[in-house]
């Protein structure tokens, strides 16, 4: 019931959000996209914010208009500048600083998507005091804006130097991660840290591999303290994160270290020990509806871990790792089949509790 609520605050929040009319054109795009503003296109912001700002605290509807048409120059014009986007946001943060600090969720929540769309340091200051907001549906829309931070950094030009100031946001949501036990917030911790590990390392060099250690580090404690299938969510869209990460390094960015593929693979042997015990407690018996999402589920995470295995292990250039389609094995029924495989990646003498990765004996299963 509680996450029931927190679905329809956060869904009726971002419904006043979706469409944004194209009320950009009310700065003309030579001023969104100048490099060098001068006083009078200064003015002009200002007058556009003055004239929308006041919106932001008030009802649904003057929240919409307010907030879709503040976002709009940002959403809307792809050559949105850096000059641009400080002197936005250098208007905006006082505005959305006490909103998202205030009472009332549907403001909070507005103000905090705006402050992630501004792709600015303060944005992100004020995204990451929300994430300790007593409210789940604010700290939901607090992670979610780091998600649009880091879209936005990806797919234009971010005001935001040096690359530290964005690597700290990372070690921010892994702090914050490490704290949280919904399972909603923590997808959106998960999606934000999935755009993190999109950044280009043209645009931002080493926000990518952060966000990608990050990512495994916070779910490997996830996968080893919780059995809850609520997370299935989670853990799905950290191993397809990690797996597609590992193939485009190999494509058009710098090959990963071994921290970042030691953290891919050891979430992904954590993950597949916690499918192994819920085979093993009979989650999979029976051919009922919720036995057979389960299975469903199963298929595709496990598809993700081994792949994210095996691609670590060729960048370690270590000896090729086996294709036990697992998946395959869930998938068949062949549950007794699946315990005995895994073993082979998870187990004693494993290949992740060998060299070169070497974790324990014990650390995956007891």
């Amino acid at each position: 019931m509680i996450l029931q609520r927190l679905i329809q605050t956060v869904v009726l929040a971002i419904a006043f959000l979706v469409a944004a009319p194209a009320v950009a054109q009310n700065i003309d795009p030579t001023v969104v996209q100048s490099s060098d503003l001068s006083e009078d296109q200064k003015s002009k912001i200002k007058q556009f914010v003055d004239r929308h700002k006041d919106g932001l605290s008030e009802g649904h509807a003057e929240v919409k208009r307010s907030r879709s048409a503040l976002i709009a120059p940002l959403q809307q014009d792809p050559k949105v500048s850096v000059a641009f986007r400080l002197e936005y946001a250098r208007l905006l943060t006082p505005v959305l600083r006490p909103l998202a600090r205030g009472d009332r969720d549907i403001n909070a929540i507005n103000a905090l998507r705006l402050a992630g769309e501004l792709a600015t340091t303060s944005g992100i200051e004020i995204l990451s005091d929300s994430l300790a907001d007593k409210r789940q549906a604010v700290r939901f829309a607090a992670a979610d804006g780091f998600a649009a931070t880091f879209a936005a950094i990806e797919a234009t030009s971010p005001a935001i130097a040096p690359a530290q100031q964005a690597i700290r946001a990372i070690s921010t949501l892994k702090a914050g991660m490490d704290k949280e036990a919904d399972p909603k917030v923590l997808e959106a911790y998960v999606l934000a840290l999935r755009a993190g590990s999109r950044v280009p390392t043209a645009k931002l060099a080493g926000v990518r591999p952060a966000a990608i250690k990050a990512l495994a580090e916070a779910v490997s404690i996830v996968a080893r303290k919780s059995d809850d299938a609520a997370l299935d969510a989670i853990f799905g869209r950290a191993v397809n994160t990690t797996r597609e990460s590992l193939i485009v390094q190999g494509i058009n960015e710098p090959k990963l270290e071994r921290a970042e593929l030691e953290a891919a693979a050891g979430m992904s042997g954590d993950i597949l020990a916690a499918v192994l015990r819920r085979v093993k407690a009979g989650e999979l018996a029976g051919d009922t509806d919720e036995a057979r999402r389960t299975r469903a589920a199963f298929f595709l995470i496990i598809a993700d871990a081994e792949s994210t295995i095996q691609w670590a292990n060729t960048g370690f250039s270590g000896p090729p790792a086996p294709a036990l389609k697992l998946n395959e094995l869930i998938q068949q029924s062949k549950d007794d089949e699946f315990q005995t495989s895994v073993l082979r990646l998870i187990g004693a003498n494993g290949l992740l509790t060998a060299s070169p990765f070497a974790f324990k004996d014990d650390h995956f299963v007891k």
